[in-house]
């Protein structure tokens, strides 16, 4: 299993988030446009009202993963996930959901480009129906095909 914890920014491991997205670097670069140096300067910069997360594997305790966004209104608007494998987010659903939950949040809202990995896991509710429920909420992204995609924690 995964648990995943509210960390502060001076808590990553800067070395363990450039190994984290070298070990997922072809998948993070199909869900995104930034390079790495924009990843870490995002996961990095303290800003008022940031929220940032840290997924360990239960069993080695080892850090597989990071994700960060602001919290306004009761949502969480994530801005950036990181992981060393797809299987540590979807497994670490659970923990976040009840990590979320703790702190009074009703829904997560991403930003993603459409026809991505990230696009097809947030649309299908991370994968746990029981924790989540997807609604795409399009809206008109210049840079670039995306949308936000609403999670509302059941």
């Amino acid at each position: 299993m995964y648990s995943t914890r509210i960390i502060q920014v001076n808590e990553i491991d800067v070395d363990k988030l450039e190994q984290i997205f070298k070990e997922n670097q072809n998948t993070i670069e199909q869900n995104c446009e930034d390079p790495y140096k924009g990843i870490k300067n995002a996961f990095l910069n303290p800003y008022n009202g940031k929220l940032t997360a840290e997924i360990t594997k239960d069993s080695t305790g080892e850090v597989v993963g990071y994700t960060n966004g602001r919290v306004r209104e009761k949502a969480y608007h994530c801005t950036n996930v990181l992981v060393s494998h797809n299987k540590a987010f979807i497994l670490s659903a659970e923990s976040f959901h009840t990590v979320l939950k703790s702190l009074g949040i009703e829904c997560i809202k991403g930003h993603v480009i459409k026809h991505t990995p990230m696009f097809t896991f947030l649309t299908q509710s991370m994968g746990r129906k029981d924790l989540f429920s997807a609604e795409p909420l399009f809206h008109n992204i210049k840079e670039h095909d995306g949308l936000v995609v609403k999670l509302t924690l059941l």
